[in-house]
């Protein structure tokens, strides 16, 4: 198991530094478009930074700085704390969620809740996150004023709690329904298998077979739906965070690539930003997939035994 976690953690750097590398030249061919040189010196330069980029973050773990000469990194630490939160809230709630409402649609199958649970299933697969976040501010925020329609609203620690609701519930949309049709079809399948008849024989009540079985067993086929899942809250969470209006990480990578003057927009890369942003979320992005992976092997150890056939 050991070998098998650091094998992963070995590829998660390799993929790592493989993504810095093409983000960097694709920002530095930005950078010397209007050079007039050749392709082979343009490439020369922008290794020679590329290698002083580099130099400087492992010396001083300097990233440079933003167009109003901030270092990068605080800006990342001021600014990434929203985002993860609301990432990491809408991950725990899409997951708690989907298995509730998976398995309470398996146990009531073919009744009422169980319909409602499939028409959930059918809208909120259809709906987009900026179109689920402006339904949201819409009906809860301006119309029933239950939640807060904007950021920018102050009030303590429940006015902080009430503006998550609308971020959380609009991202969490997609993977909540998505999970809930994974787990609830496994949960019917294996609801008639002869593994779970025979603990019915055994005297084993519906609420320890679900406990102490299925949800493990339901588990390892939805692994494979959480990277994808992630990835799409991740991105859902920057366009959720331009409407909604908060100081997250979404409005730092907009003023990284835009600049305003005299009424109107011009593109103006800040190349450290960029780089520190997507540096930012492909290691979360990989982090979470290693996780998966642990999961895998733990829940699946035929995963492991697989790895070891292949490494033969």
């Amino acid at each position: 198991m050991l070998k098998y976690v650091l094998m992963r953690i070995v590829w998660l750097f390799f993929i790592l530094m493989v993504m810095m590398t093409v983000l960097f030249f694709a920002l530095g061919f930005v950078e010397t478009a209007q050079l007039d040189v050749s392709l082979l010196d343009r490439i020369i330069m922008i290794h020679a930074d590329y290698r002083r980029y580099l130099f400087a973050i492992a010396t001083e773990w300097d990233w440079g700085v933003t167009k109003y000469n901030w270092p990068v990194w605080d800006e990342l630490l001021r600014r990434s704390g929203f985002t993860i939160r609301l990432n990491a809230i809408a991950l725990v709630f899409y997951t708690v969620f989907g298995f509730v409402f998976g398995i309470l649609g398996a146990l009531y199958k073919g009744r009422l809740f169980d319909r409602i649970i499939g028409l959930f299933i059918l809208v909120f697969s259809s709906v987009p996150a900026f179109v689920m976040v402006l339904m949201l501010i819409l009906v809860f925020g301006y119309t029933l004023e239950w939640l807060p329609p904007q950021d920018a609203f102050t009030g303590g620690w429940w006015m902080e709690v009430k503006k998550l609701i609308i971020p959380v519930l609009s991202i969490s949309a997609l993977p909540l329904a998505r999970f809930t049709r994974v787990i609830r079809g496994e949960m019917i399948e294996a609801f008639y298998s002869d593994y779970i008849l025979l603990l019915k024989t055994k005297g084993l009540n519906t609420r320890k077979i679900i406990t102490h079985h299925l949800i493990k067993d339901c588990s390892v086929p939805l692994l494979p739906q959480v990277l994808p899942m992630v990835i799409y809250t991740i991105v859902g969470s920057f366009i959720v965070e331009s409407v909604y209006g908060t100081s997250g990480m979404s409005r730092w990578l907009f003023n990284s690539l835009f600049s305003f003057s005299g009424g109107s927009a011009f593109v103006n890369v800040n190349p450290p930003s960029v780089m520190m942003i997507g540096v930012f979320l492909t290691f979360i992005t990989l982090v979470i997939g290693l996780i998966v992976d642990i999961l895998y092997a733990v829940l699946d150890p035929r995963i492991r035994l697989g790895s070891k056939k292949a490494s033969l």
